[in-house]
């Protein structure tokens, strides 16, 4: 819900999705981690996740 109102009111998806690419490469996350991983460890969605996201809102 937060990654939807920070889009939402900002409508800079684009700079959304490079931010946190930069974050995966800085911290070598994990950007499409196994699905077992996810629903065992993430409280959030993953990075991979949340930048497709951004991307479809840019477009």
């Amino acid at each position: 819900m937060a990654d939807d109102y920070a889009l939402s009111s900002t409508k800079k998806g684009e700079a959304f999705a490079s931010a946190f690419t930069r974050l995966a490469n800085q911290n070598l996350g994990e950007i499409d981690p196994e699905k077992w991983v996810v629903f065992m460890f993430y409280s959030h969605p993953p990075l991979g996740e949340r930048i497709e996201k951004a991307k479809r809102f840019a477009s």
